[in-house]
């Protein structure tokens, strides 16, 4: 908690949008695109959380920042298996 303060202070102007909330018993993963400053391209965030209770029991995250040149890459739609390029 101590160092998600010092974060907030040092970028009080972070923005932090979620784009999706899953929940599956006890867990719960929240994906996120996180800028620091406006104008930053930021980057994804996966937080999970166990609770017990109304309590988090357990805390993971993983992160990574985008990057300048987009690389082409493939994509498939629900339903379809053949790649988009």
């Amino acid at each position: 908690m101590e160092a998600m303060e010092q974060n907030a202070a040092k970028n009080p102007n972070r923005v932090f949008e979620v784009q999706r909330a899953l929940q599956d018993g006890d867990y719960v993963a929240v994906l996120s695109h996180v800028r620091q400053k406006p104008g930053d391209r930021g980057g994804t965030v996966l937080h999970v959380f166990r609770f017990e209770g109304d309590r988090i029991a357990e805390f993971w995250d993983t992160g990574q920042g985008y990057r300048r040149e987009r690389r082409q890459t493939a994509s498939v739609r629900a339903g379809d298996l053949s790649p988009r390029f």
